[in-house]
């Protein structure tokens, strides 16, 4: 009788561990919600400079090609795209609430495509995350400061 009761036992909390695992498995979580960018963090040029150069403690992003960003870049920028993920991960894990990020791209028409990496970086839940509206076209646009490339060797001695 003890061991029909045992095997009673054991077969009752058998059934309900499978159940209560099948139950689980077939929950549905719900996708993790990505933070957006707000109107307070897309700057227009002239806003985007001032608070440029008030902040010390920044990290510049340049989201354009690497040829683009060889020719002509922002200040202190950084070139970090989808294609180089090793850097870009790199420099994503560096952000801290403590750092000022500012973020541009090409132009208005390339924004949609750098909106993943856009993404991925407001991920890292700092509330210091500006864009720059228009990116580096607008920047041009408005003959704001960039660090110009060396020009290369022409071998002429000059």
């Amino acid at each position: 009788m003890k061991k029909q009761f045992l095997l009673l036992i054991v077969l009752l909390f058998s059934g309900l561990t499978v159940a209560t695992a099948q139950s689980l498995s077939q929950m549905k979580v719900p996708p993790r919600k990505m933070p957006k960018m707000s109107d307070r963090n897309i700057l227009n040029v002239d806003d985007f400079e001032t608070l440029f150069n008030k902040t010390a403690n920044r990290m510049v992003i340049d989201l354009r090609s690497e040829e683009a960003y060889k020719t002509s870049h922002l200040d202190g920028a950084v070139n970090l795209n989808s294609a180089d993920t090793v850097n870009f991960n790199a420099a994503i894990a560096k952000i801290n609430n403590k750092t000022t990020v500012f973020i541009y791209g090409a132009n208005k028409k390339d924004a949609k495509k750098e909106t993943p990496l856009i993404q991925t970086i407001m991920n890292t839940n700092n509330p210091n995350v500006y864009y720059l509206d228009g990116g580096f076209e607008a920047w041009n646009k408005k003959k704001k400061p960039v660090v110009l490339s060396e020009a290369p060797d022409t071998g002429t001695g000059f």
